[in-house]
Order: C-alpha cells, then structure tokens, then sequence
C-alpha cells in the first residue's frame, strides 16, 4: 500500500473507470450545515459554512468560506480559510500561514494509507469505496469513501469517515476536519444551494434546536429484563445508564454503567461504546483491545447483520425483513426508523433507542424465543420517558409465565400475497392465538383447539406481525412475522 501524505484530511479513491460529475464544488452561494457536539459538557451547535465570493492569492483563485452559527445566518463572518478545486483534488488555503494543503484528493485508491498531519501525524486507511446516489439528494451518483484510523500490522479500526465527492464529509462538511480528536463529534446536516438539496441528512433539518435521533448521549438510560436462562419465570431488571466519555487509542467511548438494583446502588462500569461515521456503532472490548461494530442503520431489506456476541461459536447473524418509520406505543410522538430482524429472537432495533429487546446492551445469542429479554423503559438525556413496554414498569424480577411442559410446536407461514397460516400440532395447551400489529395493537384473536390445528387469515395487509399463543394468564410460543 502507498502512502500519501496529506495536511488536513485524506480522502476518497474511486474503484476503477467511474464517471464523473460535471458539477463544481465550489460555486456562489452553496451551504453546508453541520451540527457539533461535545462529549463533557453535552452541549451542540449548528453551524453553517457559506461560499461568498472569490480571491486570487499567488495566481491561484480561492472561494472565500464565511459560517455562521445561527438559523437566520445573521453573525455570518469569515472563516479564516479558502478553498480551490483542481484535477479531483480540493485545496485549503491558510492566511495566517499563508500555506496551502491538500484537502482531499479523488485520485487515491482503495487501500492507500497516509499520514495526517495535523493530528500526531496520525495515519488513517481507505477502508471501503464506491458509487453512491444519497438519500434525499440530488440523484446524482456520486463517489464515496469510508475512511479509519489504521494502526499498523494490518489493524484498520471501525469507519471514522464517510466522503462524498462534491460534498464533503458527512461528519464535518467542508469545514475543519478532526479525526480522532478529543471531546467532540458532529454530523452533516444538509448541503445545498439556493436552487436545489444534494444532500439532506435523516433529520431533515438544516439547523437544529433540539436534537432527538442521538443514540448515545450522556445521561440516557435503558432498563432491560434480563430472564434466566434455566427458568424464564425469573429474572432481574439491568438497567444501562451513559455516565462518561473516555479516550481510548485516540478515540472518544462512552461509558456505558450498569446496576442490577432498583436503587442503582450497585451501579459500575461495564463497557464502552461510540457512536462511527453514518449512523454506525461501535462496542470496545478492553480484552481484546479491539472495537467492534455493535449496529449499523444504514442496512437494507435483505442485508444480512452479525451481531457481536464474544462467542465465536455461537451464530448471531440476523437478516433484515422490514424496515419501517413508526411511532412507539406508550412512547414519545417521534417517527423512528425501525429494523425488524429474524429469526425473531433478534428483535427489532430502533433508531435513537436501540434494541427493544436489551436496549444498547450486547445480544445474547442463547435466548430463545422463549426466554428472550426486553427493553422495559428508555429515558432521554433529561430524564423524560419516552418509551415504556406494555409491562407498565421500569424494574421487574418476576418474568412472563411460561408453561415449560408445553412442546407446542407451531409452523408460520406466508404462502402467497396477503395470507398469512398457522399450523401448531395436537399437544398444544393454549386455547387462544393473539395477532398483533405493528404497532401493538391487536390485529386479531383466533380460537385454538386441539381439534383445530391451523388457521389461515386472508387478505392481510402488507407488514410486521406479532404473534401470541396463551390461556389465561399464562403465556406460551411467541415470535414475529412478516406478511409479504
């Protein structure tokens, strides 16, 4: 691999014969906004870079780059910098060092690793390249890349980086550039012109006044039922609270506190997380010095997901059936981006939340559908509860009933558009079959005998469903479906 030594940041390669856009970087008027963060004092910011006029310094014309941290754009002022394009390559220009550097360079490769100077000489690797059209963009097809820190002998850490050509980088857009760096975090909100969007973030906002779609944000808590394995009657509630940030190999982590008691007073450190460029997460293992990928909310229907287990012998590879924007019930009025995964002990994960079965906890893959756990509450970073399971409580040690000397097995299946089929066989001791919606309502009850050992429903909507097998109070075969 070559090495490329770059002054502020590296960026994007392309694979081969791509085509390129006819379309300038720089021109009157274009706009980026980006939303800052910091880790210690869990404050956030937006500001907005302008491009206001040109400048010729050395024979060389530069766009002047303004910004400004307000919605209406009224404190807008200079920079301090400028920028120029040529061949592919996009340069940096400082007054005060009346110096230019090399800001990103389309010419580089898959593989390449170089040198950034301007953090330690840290050296950062080209993990991935491609082709991309955005979401909410412009359509255009554009090249990417996905960039991380290498750490020598062949040890590449989880994407920091994620460009766009024509763009910039959808953590800081075309402003200063800061990987690895100490506290702070941020994200592109939007670029465009006074004509058109290229690209809108998920948020769908330019500037931001208060942020709801942060998954990891100091003081944020998460309680969990977690049943024991050999007895799912029983159990403990583990509640996950994010405390503080640490640094670890250059890189910010939260710290992730967990207590097994009502009061929190058994509350300690039990794992690091953070959050990678495009809505990525990442878990540190501090046995294995390594981080690895926790989730990633950029998959498709169909993507196949491998959850990290610290069990290499235990399979936890989930695939993505659906993937919808719905509000919670007994939550908070926000749509949210929802990933439902089979089998169906791998749950449905939930943007800004997590996993609505252990919340940012680590999946176990020795649940089975009937000893899975639950995300029994979720709290925002002000204490407000914006999400609570049908349980109704945020702390339980006694689970749902499960008849264990019932070996009812049941068979779902969707044989043709808009049918849905059931067939369990003649052991089974439940005498009812709840259909649930979505959303948590319930859809449809079916009677079950064990004369009657199947039923068909006709003309179903399109969707995710729930399924329930009880009798009374107690309850039986559960799991999740999805109606083609």
């Amino acid at each position: 691999m070559k090495k490329v030594l770059l002054s502020i940041l590296c960026l994007f390669p392309f694979l081969g014969a791509w085509c390129q856009s006819s379309e300038p970087w720089f021109y009157e008027g274009k706009q980026w906004a980006k939303l800052i963060w910091k880790y210690d004092i869990e404050t956030e910011l937006t500001i907005t870079n302008v491009i206001q006029g040109s400048v010729e310094i050395n024979g060389l014309t530069y766009w002047k780059v303004f910004e400004s941290w307000k919605e209406d754009l009224s404190d807008l002022t200079f920079s301090g910098y400028y920028l120029r394009e040529a061949d592919r390559k996009v340069y940096w220009y400082e007054p005060d060092t009346e110096e230019e550097y090399l800001y990103m360079d389309f010419n580089l490769k898959k593989g390449d690793i170089f040198n950034h100077p301007k953090s330690d000489r840290m050296e950062l690797c080209i993990i991935a390249a491609g082709d991309t059209i955005l979401p909410q963009g412009d359509g255009i097809s554009r090249k990417y890349m996905d960039v991380g820190r290498y750490y020598g002998d062949g040890n590449v850490g989880g994407v920091e980086e994620v460009w766009i050509e024509g763009i910039g980088s959808l953590r800081f857009g075309i402003g200063a550039l800061c990987v690895g760096c100490t506290g702070t975090n941020s994200k592109l909100l939007c670029c465009h012109d006074a004509e058109k969007t290229l690209y809108m973030d998920e948020d769908n906002t330019c500037f931001h006044k208060i942020l709801t779609k942060r998954l990891l944000y100091g003081g944020k808590k998460w309680a969990v039922w977690s049943p024991s394995a050999t007895n799912p009657s029983e159990g403990t509630t583990v509640t996950s609270i994010i405390k503080n940030s640490k640094m670890i190999n250059e890189t910010y982590y939260y710290e992730i506190w967990s207590s097994r008691n009502e009061d929190l007073s058994d509350m300690k450190l039990a794992y690091y997380m953070r959050e990678g460029a495009g809505n990525q997460f990442y878990v540190y293992n501090e046995h294995t010095n390594k981080e690895y990928l926790w989730f990633d909310f950029n998959l498709n229907v169909g993507d196949k997901f491998t959850f990290y287990t610290g069990d290499s012998k235990k399979d936890a590879t989930a695939t993505v059936v659906a993937i919808t924007d719905t509000i919670l019930p007994n939550g908070d009025d926000v749509k949210r981006k929802c990933f439902h995964l089979e089998p169906s002990y791998f749950g449905t994960m939930v943007e800004s939340i997590g996993s609505l079965s252990y919340g940012i906890g680590k999946f176990n893959p020795y649940f089975t559908n009937n000893t899975e756990s639950k995300l029994l509450c979720y709290h925002a970073e002000n204490g407000e509860l914006v999400y609570q399971s049908e349980e109704g409580t945020c702390y339980k040690t006694t689970g749902i009933q499960v008849n264990k000397s019932d070996n009812l097995s049941v068979k779902v299946q969707c044989p043709e558009k808009g049918k849905l089929s059931f067939n369990w066989d003649r052991t089974n001791i439940f005498n009812r079959l709840n259909i649930y919606s979505e959303d948590g309502s319930l859809y449809r009850i079916i009677t079950v005998t064990n004369e009657n050992n199947q039923a068909t429903i006709n003309n179903i909507a399109q969707g995710v469903y729930f399924y329930l097998f009880s009798s009374g109070d107690q309850q039986g075969v559960r799991g999740k479906v999805y109606v083609k």
